[in-house]
């Protein structure tokens, strides 16, 4: 019995090495689908670009800041010439000039009609000296682990998977009006020996990616 638990350890190694090596796979599927609808790239990098804040799904609505700074973040260092104003400063400063009341309205208007009122998107261009304003939708989004190989009964390696529905508008705050807009949908799929889940902020920078390639 101890000589085939000794010819089989060698063997259990090879099968795992042989796994690791050319077992584990990364899948990314992207889809982007976008209007231009009078946006330009000189004006947006001269006129700067003021982040709102996000509108998420249920059960995720704590994630609204975190989405918005990732996002905004990853934009940055995508597209360092563009003049971006996160969503804290935004926040900061519309509290600093007491819009904070005309702000929640404008939002309670934009989940009936998805309008932006024009008056007070136009005060937040003024007060960040940004001519457009972007706003995040979080359309879904959701993380799973799914056992693929194993040995002896234990996984080897699981996939981690994820899938991410993401809307962005950029409005003109001088004229109320969209001038750009984009749907980026991912799903992404790698094979590891740990647990770690695909995090959100992962998603997140895979979006951002294909979303600054076809941003003027």
């Amino acid at each position: 019995m101890q000589l085939i638990q000794l010819k089989f350890i060698p063997n259990a190694i090879l099968v795992l090495v042989s796994l690791f090596m050319f077992g584990c796979s990364t899948q990314l599927q992207s889809k982007i689908d976008h209007n231009v609808h009078l946006l330009k790239k000189q004006p947006l990098k001269q006129q700067g670009l003021t982040f709102i804040t996000p509108t998420t799904i249920t059960g995720m609505e704590e994630d609204k800041q975190y989405l918005a700074l990732t996002f905004s973040h990853a934009l940055k260092k995508e597209r360092p010439e563009l003049k971006i104003i996160y969503l804290s400063k935004t926040l900061g400063m519309i509290n600093q000039a007491n819009l904070e009341d005309d702000y929640k309205r404008m939002y309670d208007g934009y989940r009936e009609t998805g309008i932006f009122n024009k008056t007070t998107l136009k005060k937040i261009g003024t007060l960040t000296n940004s001519r457009y304003i972007c706003q995040l939708k979080l359309g879904h989004f959701k993380s799973k682990a799914q056992g693929r190989w194993s040995l002896l009964g234990l996984n080897v390696y699981d996939t981690e998977s994820a899938n991410l529905r993401l809307f962005v508008q950029i409005w003109d705050a001088q004229q109320g009006i969209i001038v750009w807009e984009a749907a980026q949908e991912i799903n992404y799929a790698y094979d590891t020996t740990s647990e770690d889940p695909v995090s959100f902020e992962t998603m997140i920078h895979l979006a951002v990616k294909d979303i600054a390639k076809v941003l003027p």
